[in-house]
């Protein structure tokens, strides 16, 4: 009796432990509960996230289309729009999509409309998260020179940018591009799109018998970070792009993690074989002044950098417990690590574009914090 007493004991110590240890860091947050959701007919558990709002006061996502009827009208897919007010979830917009795949969508960082690709690359949407009306801007037409975009989509200063291809009337590739999507209106509900060729992927990752490119992170139209592994040298070396300007930042025997805006980048690597010492770093593109950053040897996923570089966001998993802890570095601080969450559930986090805002998703709440 008294051993099951005590053990009852030590349970009840690790729940607390646990509980007050998920919540003792970052108390600038509001949760919105799986439960809040059920309410607008949401399910957590099916939302595909997409971002924040530019100022974080909403939250837009993707969710399957169950209805058999409305998918048969080609609806496979809608948007929810997570509306917040004072802390609390106020509304719940839903738009039905007209596309039967899902590829990418990205939130303008200037306005609030989100761009959705869908179709396999062949459809492209707007909505108006203000209004919530839907426009069709560009579809594939078979027998016409095209484009077909994605994977890769993003919006930079109010611009949408997309990879993909270029292809000619009988849809014979014509070369793998960054584009800028030039979206104009010729008359009210009809769209032109014009593809304009930005960078020529072909002649910038270019895959040799001793070299080859192993990842990649686009930063704009004309600005991207990627990496060159040289299999005799036996190092990957980290490169930038801008402005049809190529220039070597760093290299180590391992390179593959990195991210990067304008400003600031954080990347990190190995650069020795042997020992094999895992170091971070946060470096300014102009003068080339590096921060290290957190411990040798820790694996620090998922990072994000705010807008102008000055906040860092990296995460650290814990795998067996299935939970994470979460850590900012502000520039003002040298980048000095602190925690802003720790043993949480494991979810998609996105940031908002003004750097203030983050979001993590977890299939029992949605967490929304200033940092």
């Amino acid at each position: 009796m008294r051993m099951a007493k005590k053990n009852y004991q030590i349970a009840i110590f690790w729940i607390a432990f646990f509980f007050v240890s998920c919540f003792c860091y970052g108390e600038n947050y509001f949760l919105i509960s799986k439960a809040d959701l059920e309410k607008y007919d949401v399910d957590i558990k099916k939302l595909n996230p997409v971002n924040l709002a530019p100022d974080g006061s909403y939250f837009v996502a993707g969710e399957g289309v169950q209805d058999l009827e409305k998918r048969a009208q080609g609806f496979t897919r809608m948007l929810r729009v997570l509306r917040f007010s004072q802390k609390k979830l106020s509304k719940v917009d839903t738009i039905l999509l007209p596309i039967t795949q899902w590829v990418n969508a990205v939130v303008n960082d200037t306005k609030n409309e989100v761009l959705i690709l869908g179709n396999q690359g062949t459809k492209i949407l707007r909505v108006n998260l203000d209004t919530m009306q839907l426009e069709t801007l560009w579809e594939h037409k078979k027998g016409k020179a095209g484009f077909k975009i994605g994977p890769s989509l993003l919006c930079d200063k109010g611009t949408y940018y997309a990879t993909g291809w270029f292809y000619d009337e009988q849809q014979f590739w014509q070369g793998d591009f960054l584009v800028q999507l030039g979206i104009k209106e010729e008359k009210k509900g009809q769209f032109e799109v014009r593809f304009l060729k930005r960078v020529k992927l072909d002649d910038v990752f270019i895959n040799k018998e001793e070299e080859f490119n192993k990842a990649h992170y686009y930063i704009s139209g004309t600005e991207l970070l990627y990496n060159i592994v040289k299999i005799k040298e036996r190092k990957t070396h980290l490169m930038h792009y801008k402005n049809k300007q190529i220039h070597a930042l760093d290299k180590g025997f391992l390179l593959d993690v990195f991210i990067g805006n304008a400003y600031k980048i954080f990347y990190s690597v190995v650069y020795d074989e042997k020992p094999e010492v895992l170091q971070h770093f946060v470096m300014d593109l102009k003068t080339k002044k590096k921060w290290k950053i957190g411990a040798d040897n820790e694996y620090y996923t998922y990072p994000f950098l705010s807008p102008k570089g000055d906040k860092l966001l990296v995460c650290v998993l814990n795998e067996r417990y299935k939970v994470l802890t979460v850590y900012i570095a502000k520039e003002k601080d040298n980048y000095h690590l602190d925690k802003l969450l720790h043993n949480v559930p494991i979810g998609p986090m996105h940031i908002s574009a003004d750097g203030n805002v983050y979001s993590l998703m977890t299939p029992q709440w949605l967490r929304i914090g200033n940092f």
